[in-house]
């Protein structure tokens, strides 16, 4: 009910459609941050993709969104359903570059460190050893 609205703001363009796999990173690079809205969710393979590709997220604590997202550090989390937070949090990074680029750095670093696939194995494998 609220895309027109959107549509008629400077600095923002909606796709409203599925987006397939072979073009989110492409439309991920081309943003300045993924904004993921979720009422409910665990997980998101659009968060992963964004923080891959030097993105942060303005995203809803839900989930296991939380477990990534570090709100001021690598992303923005907002309360879901609350279309004022999401505003905010969108006004906040517009208004502050620095902000914004402590994010996409945040974001950066977490793809590099918790989010990295060889990191994840070598602790599963050391937890596995170790019976923890």
């Amino acid at each position: 009910r609220f895309e027109e609205r959107f549509r008629a703001l400077p600095q923002v363009e909606v796709n409203n459609a599925f987006v397939p796999a072979a073009t989110l990173a492409a439309e991920i690079v081309a943003a300045d941050c993924v904004v993921l809205p979720y009422l409910e969710a665990t997980q998101s393979g659009v968060l992963a993709g964004a923080f891959a590709n030097g993105r942060f997220v303005i995203a809803s604590r839900v989930g296991g969104i939380p477990d990534v997202v570090e709100d001021g550090v690598n992303g923005c989390l907002i309360p879901p359903g609350d279309a004022a937070a999401l505003a905010g949090a969108i006004r906040r990074v517009i208004e502050n570059p620095s902000l914004a680029t402590r994010l996409r750095e945040g974001a950066a670093d977490t793809a590099r460190t918790r989010l990295d696939w060889t990191a994840i194995a070598d602790d599963l494998l050391a937890r596995y050893k170790s019976g923890s």
